[in-house]
């Protein structure tokens, strides 16, 4: 596992965003367990940091080493402490195949190294049955971590790389270890055969994990690994955090410290006085990390414990045999004096092919376990890549560096000694600050760990216990005090529960049940959260189409805003949302559609007008209905003449005439026209981009919800790509059809739903609905295939009185004083009206067929939602091409015009047309000569935009009060 980076390690940017992880989650702080041995070994003992990074550093130091950064990055005074000693000037030999640099490096290499690995030892070989051979064994863990680091060397971009035996994976490696020795006892196999099944297992399980991570890389998947959810790696390290904390009480004591119960056995005299010197170890290595700058503070302790322990048994008389003898020091065992490393793999009793003295059938079992660490390795070996990636300035692919990784667990698996392995990027990025260019500080770690391999005697019978004890008890505390404590102010509350959770199910089901357990639990949580971000995702969006109508049909629709609402719907709605869906969609059909008004179909002016009213003041016994209802009853009462409707509800006198009384018979028009059009409630799947059948089923029931409310449901946009949406939808009953007349669909009560392949085309299906309601009961004239210039100034200019006082308007006289400074210009289905990006130097008035305008909101010339056309200013386009289409008496490139800008859409014309034209010149000619007229074209103009930025408003508004 990575090691954190060493303290004079600074962050630099340029960490690649493709591969693993990114920069910025493995950005090294220093905070971790081999961050801390790195620090102290520093350039004395650049390569014995490297070893002791993957065993000091918190199990899995890889992963663990990215997860904690920047998650775990300490208490602030630890970091202060840190980011103090990073920022301390030190001058580090340079090691350019400098002899110098060589000698100050090599003296303080062993000792770091040595402890470590014989640490990394113990923790694998914990078992009770492999203490006669703990001596081997430990010289195979030196040799796996030298072929590590020798591949490293040899295929790593970096010549600075450091790998070795990392700590993530000695926990599974244990458990595999102890698994085999307890099925071998159960098939009564002998002590050889049982240690040459526990070794054939390990080495087999490093291969497969080796080839595992190069298809990994090689099919450049990376990045998959790194969907382990953070509180189960977090929950696996408190375990591995136990477990180093317990092996180190054992060590200590000579007791087997496993379970919660076990530990009673440290109730004794003799347990108690030898865990004392251990506790003393842990607190010293503590101390020497957070108070003593000096790099080579903490290999001079542990060269100077052994030291002492020895100065203290000649003080009392004691000989190393009564050490021994009182269980202070490992007694030899046999075979460690007839140790030779080229007997090595005489452990493995091979006699023929293949071998019959190793129990296969105890592997399958353990094919759980293996998995289990492939992806522990793998997630820790792409955050280590990304650490060191944040921290250096050359380029790395991160697929090409774990192939490296897996080969060299495939190379020290090859050699019968596996024990996985990785960067430890502590050392890595410590070797690269130190100005190595050449794979030489790898050779010499290389060389020192071999030499260790080759000594003929067994270092563990030379040092107490407590030496061991307490360095392994240190990495254990210090993962538990980062895991347990310092990630509850990390992460949150939800996830620190999950995090828990998994230590108590991995405590008590074992490695793969409590990790498994683990992932269910984050999997529940995340189904849950992300129906939940599902939910917020619900947008009420603007429900007016890209039809551009006359101001008088604009502001009848305004009358029935009121009626239609749309939603969008995004993301993945699955069985996890399908409920809320349903509710949701109910909850804003409820708050944004109004309900019916009431009234009395052919009651007198006063009569429906007090109908009305109480109405309202009924509603307002319920607070949100209340509200609603008042603003209709406002809205109803405030109506001025039978031909227009104003979005204006103050002061209705200066409307209708000084002695006019109001019209009570066109209330009750409004209002029947309101009772009679329907409700419609859109939604939008543009933007979802999958359903399961729960969810499609939930469509169904909100179908039916909503017909029973008097509610009309229409869907829009699915996408072609998303078919399978539309048969799910089809195969729960819920048919879609596009209507094809006005009046399709209109009382629809089976499964049967509208549906359309825009919210566009939707909008103006319901436009249109109201429309010829509002048509039906005389609230304006029916759309008529072509206009004059008169009536265009008819329906843009009604209610004259608030502009040009009490004189009425002569239409067809205006109509004759403007046509004198327009022409008309006949258009050809499909004729370019202006292009964008040109002069904006004319404004169009439509007489009869259509114009289509299309606003690319990609173009370059359209930077904002300010230079959208004076138009029902529909908020968000549906996309980034939006299409408004404009009829008779249709007003359009009046926005550019007057902003005197090129441009900002192009125009075509979509039928056989023609429309009047007014250009720059005769403009300017108007407004010397016919002022009036001037005011009269202005005046359109401003109650077009203005209407237009009511529509802008009321959808933001919409928007926002929907989530």
């Amino acid at each position: 596992m990575p090691a954190g980076p060493d303290p004079t390690l600074e962050a630099r940017p340029g960490a690649d965003e493709s591969g693993a992880g990114s920069a910025d989650t493995a950005r090294p702080v220093q905070r971790g367990l081999l961050s801390r041995l790195s620090g102290s070994f520093g350039a004395a003992a650049s390569a014995a940091a490297a070893a002791a990074g993957a065993a000091a550093g918190q199990p899995g130091a890889q992963a663990e080493r990215d997860l904690e950064q920047p998650l775990l990055p300490g208490s602030h005074e630890e970091e202060a402490q840190y980011v103090a000693h990073n920022m301390e000037h030190k001058r580090w030999p340079e090691l350019r195949l400098s002899s110098i640099s060589t000698r100050r490096l090599s003296p303080s290499m062993l000792s770091p190294t040595a402890s470590i690995m014989l640490s990394f030892a113990a923790i694998i070989f914990r078992d009770p049955f492999f203490r006669p051979m703990l001596g081997s064994l430990v010289k195979l863990v030196f040799l796996s971590s030298a072929l590590h680091q020798a591949a490293f060397a040899a295929l790593s971009s970096m010549p600075f790389a450091v790998g070795q035996v990392q700590d993530v994976g000695l926990i599974f490696l244990s458990a595999m270890a102890s698994a085999v020795v307890q099925q071998c006892g159960e098939a009564g196999w002998g002590e050889a055969d049982t240690l040459a099944t526990v070794l054939a297992t390990l080495t087999l399980a490093t291969a497969v994990v080796g080839v595992l991570i190069v298809g990994t890389g090689a099919l450049r998947l990376a990045g998959l690994v790194q969907y382990v959810p953070l509180p189960v790696v977090g929950g696996y390290l408190c375990f591995v955090g136990y477990f180093c904390l317990a092996a180190g009480v054992s060590l200590a004591t000579g007791l087997h410290v496993g379970d919660l119960s076990s530990w009673a056995q440290l109730a004794s005299r003799d347990a108690l006085i030898k865990l004392a010197p251990a506790l003393g170890m842990v607190l010293l290595i503590t101390a020497v990390l957070h108070r003593v700058r000096s790099p080579f503070a903490l290999p001079a302790l542990l060269l100077a414990a052994p030291a002492v322990f020895y100065g203290v048994l000649a003080a009392c008389g004691w000989s190393l045999a009564d050490a021994r003898a009182a269980g202070w020091v490992s007694s030899p065992q046999e075979g460690d004096s007839a140790w030779r490393f080229w007997r090595a793999w005489s452990l493995y009793g091979l006699r023929d092919f293949p071998p019959s003295n190793i129990l296969w059938a105890a592997m399958p079992g353990q094919l759980g376990k293996l998995l289990t660490l492939y992806f522990i390795v793998a997630f820790g070996s792409s955050m280590d890549i990304a650490a060191i990636q944040a921290d250096t300035a050359q380029d790395l692919d991160y697929n090409s560096e774990l192939v490296t990784v897996g080969l060299s667990n495939i190379l020290t698996a090859a050699c019968g000694v596996g024990y996985t392995g990785s960067y430890i990027f502590s050392q890595t990025l410590f070797s690269m600050r130190m100005g190595i260019d050449t794979p030489l500080m790898g050779a010499i770690i290389a060389v020192a760990e071999v030499a260790v391999f080759m000594l003929p005697f067994n270092p563990i019978n030379y040092l107490p216990g407590f030496y061991f004890g307490g360095l392994t008890a240190w990495i254990g505390q210090d993962i538990l005090k980062d895991w347990l404590f310092i990630a509850a102010k990390r992460v949150s509350a939800v996830e620190y529960c999950l995090l828990l959770a998994t230590f108590g199910l991995v405590m008590a089901f074992g490695l793969e049940g409590g990790i498994a357990g683990g992932i269910v639990l984050a999997a529940l949580h995340f189904a849950y959260s992300y129906s939940k971000v599902t939910m917020t995702a619900f947008t009420v969006v603007p429900s007016r189409s890209g039809a551009v109508r006359t101001f008088d049909q604009r502001t009848v629709l305004d009358m029935f805003s009121g009626r239609i609402t749309a939603v969008s719907l995004s993301g993945y709605l699955f069985f996890g949302s399908s409920v809320n869906v349903v509710e949701r969609v109910v909850q804003i059909a409820n708050s944004t559609l109004d309900s019916q008004p009431h009234y009395e179909q052919g009651a007198g002016a006063a009569a429906a007008e007090a109908a009305v009213v109480a109405g309202a003041a009924a509603g307002a016994a319920g607070a949100a209905a209340g509200e609603q209802q008042q603003q209709r009853a406002a809205r109803l009462v405030s109506m001025p003449s039978m031909a227009t409707l104003c979005n204006t509800f103050d002061g209705v006198q200066q409307f209708v005439g000084k002695d006019a009384a109001l019209d009570g018979a066109q209330v009750s028009k409004v209002a029947a026209a309101l009772a009679e059009s329907p409700r419609f409630l859109i939604l939008d799947f543009r933007r979802v981009q999958g359903l399961d059948a729960t969810a499609a089923r939930s469509f169904v029931t909100l179908h039916n919800k909503l017909h029973r409310m008097g509610i009309q449901l229409i869907i829009t946009h699915i996408p072609a790509r998303r078919g399978n949406v539309r048969r799910l939808l089809a195969a729960q009953g819920l048919i879609l059809r596009q209507p094809t007349a006005v009046t399709d669909l209109q009382d629809d009560s089976g499964p049967v739903c509208a549906w359309f392949p825009t919210m566009d085309a939707g909008c103006q299906h319901c436009e249109e609905r109201f429309l010829a309601v509002a048509v039906a009961h005389g609230l304006c004239p029916p759309p008529a295939p072509a206009m004059t210039l008169a009536q265009v100034l008819h329906a843009h200019l009604e209610l004259p009185r608030c502009i040009l006082g009490e004189a009425a308007v002569d239409y067809q006289a205006a109509a004759g004083m403007l046509q004198r400074f327009a022409y008309k210009r006949d258009l050809r289905a499909g004729d370019v009206v202006f292009q964008l990006g040109a002069p904006a130097d004319e404004m169009y008035i439509v007489e009869r067929g259509q114009v289509v305008c299309r606003i690319d909101f990609n173009a370059a010339s359209v930077h904002s939602r300010s230079q959208l056309p004076a138009v029902p200013a529909d908020a968000r386009p549906a996309s980034t091409e939006r299409v408004f289409k404009y009829g008779p008496g249709g007003l359009f490139g009046e926005l550019d015009f007057f902003l005197q800008r090129p441009r900002s859409f192009t125009a075509v014309a979509d039928r056989d047309s023609s429309a009047w034209c007014i250009d720059r010149r005769a403009f300017e000619t108007m407004a010397k000569s016919d002022p009036s007229s001037l005011v009269l074209l202005e005046t359109i103009v401003l109650r077009s935009t203005c209407l237009s930025a009511a529509h802008a408003l009321e959808a933001l508004e919409r928007s926002s009060g929907a989530d």
